[in-house]
């Protein structure tokens, strides 16, 4: 068994969007990220896959693309560097209670940046906000398949399956009933893309 902690990001207001991931089903690994967020036009003229090695700065750009209208298709690099991994444990969070399959796999995090005239202009995020639940997504890049599975003693619920490669986790808080908060690659439906 090993202690994994969690990380959250602020909360922002949403735009209405959607989205088509190529190569990608709940649960597995994803080469192309195609997504359309309505009213981006003009806020942003490319988009930009960053690997968070600092905590939550983006640096180390991986990809950019045109943002075209109000859509954007990403194709994400078959590997990373090495150099950019770091222990999946120090990646994806928790505490006590959640178990990883192997703890010998590495992982970074991705955010999608938009840029305008080349300096960011905001971020591109997947996520749901309604009254039934809260759900933000996160990329993540995986060097071998791992599961994270368990509670962890703040009641949060993991049932990552992460493939080798990209793949998204969905960050669950349930906002009627008793059910548990969720880090899992079991996407929700209702989810759709965000610039702020």
């Amino acid at each position: 068994m090993f202690s994994i902690k969690r990380s959250l990001f602020s909360v922002s207001a949403i735009l209405m969007a959607g989205i088509f991931l190529a190569g990608c089903g709940n649960g597995g690994s994803m080469r192309t990220i195609t997504a359309e967020v309505e009213g981006v036009s003009g806020e942003a003229d490319a988009a930009c896959l960053y690997i968070d090695v600092i905590g939550n700065q983006a640096n180390s750009p991986l990809v950019t693309t045109e943002v075209k209208g109000d859509r954007f298709t990403l194709e994400l690099p078959e590997t990373v560097d090495t150099k950019l991994l770091r222990p999946v444990s120090s990646i994806i969070g928790g505490g006590d209670g959640a178990t990883i399959s192997d703890l010998s796999a590495k992982a970074c995090e991705a955010t999608i940046e938009g840029l305008k005239d080349g300096s960011i202009a905001g971020r591109f995020c997947y996520e749901r906000d309604d009254n039934a639940l809260y759900a933000e997504t996160y990329i993540f890049y995986v060097d071998k398949d791992v599961d994270i599975t368990g509670t962890n003693e703040d009641g949060t619920k993991y049932s990552c399956n992460l493939k080798k490669g990209w793949n998204f986790v969905a960050d669950i808080m349930h906002m009627q009933g008793n059910d548990p908060n969720e880090m899992t690659t079991i996407l929700p439906e209702g989810l759709m893309w965000d610039f702020y």
